[in-house]
């Protein structure tokens, strides 16, 4: 119920001004998971909370873009990768095994969080004043995970999942993700998020993002800087407690989103971070493997491993294989129930999901889409921070399963990256048309 009055709250306050709205919302989603929704019935499609929203934010930007509005009407550089997508999802549903009654649901609300969402947040995101204000508000936001998260730590248990629970009405859907009973690594916390693992990306997401801003930009946080320290130290904290190795790999390949060897600020801060690790490294692999897990396949903790990964693979084409062009579809598991979807497990891998309910097209839209967002993009818009944030994405995603992890998250840093960088071309350009009037003068 919390949620939904807040969520009303934005919608009113859209018709007042819808910018500042939408912008709430995205700061606002980080605590939306599949568990708060409008509608749960028995029989009825689950509608969450989250994908109303945005379904009603998308309509809303129709009836206000003929106002005093102005958006951002330069060509969206994920239009071509998100056809192909959106083509692959419809195809799969239309032929899905599960039924297209079934699937069309799953599709919908797929297009509504990966696609319709990124567009918005493309055309809504205009200028510095937008991205300060996003940098405050997700600073205060992550502020709030990273507090309850060690909460939870010290609590051993999480309140706020079993309550998200309970709001659902058929409990045969409602998402739960228990770690309480895990032998190998003890409690693993995730805070506001879905999963432990996506909990850690996400903290490991802010990271970057604040410091990509301190060491790439020439933003003045002002104020800000002790806040943004404060939780990113905390974050980093909370990654360690959800006892995950997906983070960790996606923070140490993100790290080289903000390297900036020509500014002083960075060396001290990277002196002090190597200093203060070296002091913490030795209690963290004292207490768990997990960190030398990811170097050394004698410090397994539990989890996923090499060989179960080869026999999802070998699922996974078997699968594949009963519908290789489309694919058998969204929640073909609901219908198919036999040893190959059984050794599926949690599909530690994006491309496993891919080509069991996809295809060979949806395994041709995910490489068109890499391909943009790992090289097309970045030499297109001359960026070093774009191209370490794809690609710890998509190595981390091939290597794990990343429940919890905010999709949106990833493509709004991407999209502050890029217009932070046609930002900085533009004032560099007015500089020297600048110059070169003087100098005529």
């Amino acid at each position: 119920m919390p949620f939904i009055v807040i969520g009303l709250i934005l919608l009113l306050y859209s018709f007042i001004n819808y910018h500042k709205a939408f912008l709430l919302f995205l700061i606002f989603k980080i605590f939306l998971v599949t568990n708060i929704v409008v509608l749960s019935k028995p029989g009825i499609p689950l509608f969450t909370l989250d994908d109303f929203l945005t379904l009603t934010f998308l309509l809303l930007y129709f009836k206000q873009t003929n106002k005093k509005y102005r958006y951002d009407n330069t060509p969206f550089p994920l239009k071509v990768p998100f056809v192909f997508l959106c083509i692959s999802w419809m195809l799969s549903s239309i032929f899905a095994i599960s039924g297209f009654n079934m699937a069309i649901t799953q599709c919908i609300k797929n297009i509504l969080e990966q696609v319709i969402i990124v567009w918005l947040i493309w055309k809504m995101i205009k200028d510095k004043k937008d991205f300060i204000f996003l940098l405050k508000g997700f600073t205060f936001a992550f502020l709030i995970t990273c507090i309850y998260g060690l909460y939870e730590e010290m609590i051993q248990t999480n309140p706020l999942a079993d309550f998200e629970a309970s709001m659902v009405g058929d409990q045969t859907r409602a998402i739960n993700f228990d770690y309480t009973n895990d032998l190998n690594r003890g409690y693993r916390i995730k805070s506001v998020f879905e999963h432990a693992i996506g909990a850690g990306i996400n903290w490991g997401m802010y990271i970057i993002l604040i410091c990509t801003f301190i060491f790439r930009t020439d933003y003045k946080l002002k104020k800000l800087y002790l806040p943004v320290i404060l939780t990113s130290v905390l974050a980093l904290c909370c990654m360690i407690f959800t006892k995950s190795r997906g983070p960790y790999l996606f923070l140490m390949i993100g790290f080289l989103c903000f390297i900036n060897p020509k500014k002083l600020k960075f060396w001290i801060t990277a002196i002090l971070l190597i200093i203060i690790f070296v002091e913490i490294a030795p209690n963290i692999i004292g207490e768990n493997n997990i960190l030398l897990s990811l170097f050394n396949s004698q410090a397994q903790v539990g989890g996923s491993n090499q060989e179960m990964r080869l026999d999802q693979l070998g699922a996974s084409i078997a699968l594949m294989s009963k519908s290789p062009i489309v694919g058998l579809g969204f929640k073909f598991n609901t219908v198919l129930n036999n040893t190959l979807t059984s050794r599926l497990l949690g599909e530690e891998s994006i491309w496993f999901n891919v080509i069991t309910q996809f295809g060979l097209l949806g395994f041709f839209a995910e490489l068109i889409l890499g391909y943009y967002t790992l090289i097309k993009i970045p030499i297109k818009y001359k960026s070093q921070s774009l191209f370490f944030l794809s690609c710890a994405y998509w190595v981390v995603y091939s290597l794990t399963s990343v429940p919890g992890m905010l999709i949106y998250m990833y493509y709004m840093i991407m999209i502050f990256f890029i217009k932070s960088s046609c930002l900085e071309k533009k004032s560099e350009l007015l500089i020297k048309t600048h110059n070169i009037k003087l100098k005529q003068v």
